[in-house]
């Protein structure tokens, strides 16, 4: 039976959406992923699915990867776009987890039966499951190569040596990590599979990014007070309320809040007082 490769193309997009896709994602295979699908379909004359275009159409964007006209990046996009299409079509539904051809991290049969276990015990979607996985799987290899077969021996040192590891393929994902982490933890705890507390390692926060606010330099400070006519009472006003602001960093509120009984014009000095809000 033929199936329109447009309505194909569409419920692949109604299935991610189920699977809990973020709509930007979504949007984005629809249209970087899809859109040149379509269009190779479209001048090689095809309107319906067929398996033999879309793979012509994968080998056609594998030479371009390999002329450099299309990123590993998008290759891989559009790669896991046509593994989709003929998921759906052959199962009648997507395993998200299967289309990314990540690192292979062999791990023990115990260790393999833990995590699997782990992971049918989590009520989450599909794609979460995956995501859990694969930061597991790493943790779990890492283990292993540490040589242990268990979890009886591990210790906090071994898991905040992961953690450093982990930090660098992960720059900016590793609250992920640490999320991953501490469900797998309370999981073998509460199963008995583990007796050690591993949440103080895990539970550090992050350090808060801090954000610096662009400012005006000198120069264009001045350019505004001289913009000011200040031979008028308004402009007096606001060339003291613009000057007050521009070398103190007071917030406009503050200087709203400012009384003459607050300017100490012997000591050259203003004193700040938290004023209470009225009926508090």
């Amino acid at each position: 039976m033929q199936i329109p490769l447009e309505r194909h193309i569409e419920r692949v997009l109604e299935e991610l959406e189920k699977l809990g896709m973020a709509d930007i994602t979504i949007k984005s295979y629809a249209g970087s992923a899809y859109g040149p699908m379509r269009n190779y379909c479209a001048r090689n004359g095809t309107t319906d699915y067929e398996p033999a275009t879309l793979n012509a159409f994968l080998c056609s964007q594998k030479e371009r990867l390999e002329k450099s006209e299309i990123s590993e990046r998008h290759f891989r996009k559009l790669r896991r776009a046509v593994l989709m299409v003929h998921d759906l079509y052959q199962s009648g539904t997507l395993h998200y987890c299967r289309y990314d051809a990540g690192p292979k991290y062999e791990i023990s049969e115990y260790f393999g039966l833990c995590l699997q276990q782990f992971l049918e015990a989590q009520h989450l979607t599909e794609r979460t499951i995956s995501n859990l996985r694969s930061k597991i799987l790493q943790f779990l290899y890492y283990m292993e190569r540490a040589g242990h077969r268990d979890f009886s021996a591990i210790s906090p040192k071994d898991v905040k040596d992961y953690l450093l590891v982990a930090a660098e393929k992960n720059k900016g994902g590793m609250p992920n990590v640490l999320h991953a982490l501490r469900l797998f933890f309370d999981y073998l705890k509460s199963n008995s599979l583990m007796s050690k507390d591993f949440r103080p390692v895990l539970n550090k926060p992050a350090r808060r990014k801090k954000k610096f606010l662009p400012c005006f330099t000198h120069e264009e400070v001045e350019a505004i007070l001289r913009q000011i006519d200040t031979n008028t009472k308004q402009g007096k006003r606001d060339y003291a309320i613009l000057l007050l602001a521009s070398h103190t960093g007071l917030r406009s509120i503050d200087i709203v809040n400012l009384r003459l009984s607050d300017l100490d014009w012997l000591n050259d000095s203003i004193r700040m007082f938290k004023r209470k809000r009225a009926g508090h």
